[in-house]
């Protein structure tokens, strides 16, 4: 692991277990096992450090979304592939769920525009990927062609990210009733199936 991504990691180790208060470069670099001088060397400021940490996990997800995809699968497939895929990268890397605190705490930056702008184009990616995907459920008749695309896409991306943050929600883990497998399975046939009561 190079030097950039074990800072990442740390800082995303060090706020995943604080959740408030004022993180400090001091702990940033002691968890990375580095010297305080080296953050510098890859980060401007902690506004960038923070900033690249989102990316970086934002990253991941995409490439966990890629690495699963499968173009012989069918549409409704691929989505529980994506969604299950991403679950299981938190599961695999608890600290990813200090992104959470980062984008919950917009305080925490001073220019908040560029923050989000930044994360906006990377969410975008996704959604692009989302876009053509639809597109290609409606080819194969799976996905109703009467429906827009995007608006299908957009409701997709919403339900991906609210699995994946109440799968690694500390309040959420606690409660035994909800699990992961279950949460993507209920989300999925309501996405697949919708809640209208269909009468024979």
């Amino acid at each position: 692991m190079d030097k950039k991504t074990r800072i990442i990691r740390a800082v995303l180790k060090v706020i995943s277990k604080k959740y408030f208060g004022e993180v400090t470069l001091d702990e940033i670099a002691e968890e990375a096992e580095l010297a305080k001088g080296t953050l510098y060397l890859y980060f401007k400021d902690k506004e960038e450090l923070f900033l690249q940490s989102v990316l970086f996990v934002i990253d991941c997800m995409k490439g966990s979304v890629e690495k699963n995809y499968d173009e012989k699968d069918g549409f409704f497939t691929s989505c529980e592939k994506i969604i299950k895929s991403s679950v299981w990268l938190f599961k695999k890397n608890p600290e990813y769920a200090g992104i959470i605190f980062i984008l919950h705490n917009p305080n925490i930056v001073k220019n908040r525009q560029r923050f989000f702008e930044e994360i906006h184009l990377k969410k975008t990616e996704l959604y692009e990927f989302l876009v053509d995907l639809v597109e290609k459920g409606k080819k194969s008749t799976e996905v109703r062609k009467d429906l827009k695309t995007e608006e299908i896409a957009f409701f997709f991306m919403s339900l991906f990210f609210d699995l994946i943050f109440r799968s690694i929600s500390p309040g959420l883990k606690r409660e035994k009733k909800i699990s992961s497998q279950g949460s993507v399975y209920n989300a999925m046939n309501i996405f697949k199936n919708g809640v209208l009561l269909r009468k024979e």
